[in-house]
């Protein structure tokens, strides 16, 4: 069941985020378009979580031989009451999908 959990910005704006019962860890009886719980940090502290795992990945490629010219990472973030953000999991793995490209020159 999806549900609705509330993240605050830094300047104390509201965010409402559809999770899934799963992601939330928590099974609240609400009804539909209610929000059933408000996270304790804000969103860009949640989001500071995953920040040392995409700065590892980002370092060791730029380690490559000769340098590439671009590196894109992409992944998904689950954001939960309890834990605030987390990369969100393939299957029971963690996951990034990677591209390094050189240019040539």
């Amino acid at each position: 069941m999806k549900q609705l959990i509330k993240y605050e910005m830094s300047d104390g704006q509201p965010v409402v985020f559809e999770v899934s019962e799963e992601q939330t860890g928590i099974t609240f009886a609400s009804n539909p378009g209610e929000i059933v719980g408000k996270a304790a940090d804000t969103l860009e502290s949640a989001l500071d979580n995953v920040k040392p795992a995409v700065l590892a990945v980002v370092d060791k490629f730029r380690q490559f031989a000769g340098h590439p010219d671009a590196i894109t990472i992409e992944f998904g973030i689950d954001l939960t009451l309890k834990a605030g953000a987390i990369v969100a999991a393939a299957a029971a793995e963690g996951h990034f999908k990677v591209s390094v490209s050189w240019n040539g020159s």
